[in-house]
């Protein structure tokens, strides 16, 4: 998982918002960014989705993810989103390119099948 946090550090972080430029987060403490407290499970479904669409990737994480997430209401509402304020939905696109390049490179080394 160590891989994927310095990617995600190294491609997201620094372009985030609510980064100081350099990557270091200056969200409040008592909240935590949405892409570290669930990259496990990112991590997980941007691995096993093979597509070229986005979208593909949207749904998956909506359904695992959002549902799982303290700011979604149970009727699938999200304020956090709404707002522009979920890093995960903001950086997606970013978040699966750092994501699939670690995988990449983990087959080329033999890491993964």
């Amino acid at each position: 998982m160590l891989a994927y946090r310095q990617a995600i550090h190294a491609h997201v972080c620094g372009r985030c918002l609510d980064s100081d430029g350099v990557g270091n987060c200056r969200i409040d403490p008592a909240q935590e960014c949405t892409v570290q407290q669930h990259l496990p499970l990112i991590v997980e479904i941007v691995n096993s989705v093979e597509s070229n669409s986005m979208n593909d990737y949207v749904r998956v994480l909506r359904n695992a993810v959002c549902a799982r997430c303290s700011f979604q209401t149970v009727n699938g509402y999200c304020m956090a989103r709404m707002n522009l304020d979920c890093a995960l939905d903001r950086y997606l696109a970013l978040v699966v390119g750092a994501i699939s390049e670690v995988k990449e490179e983990e087959v080329k080394k033999g890491l993964s099948p």
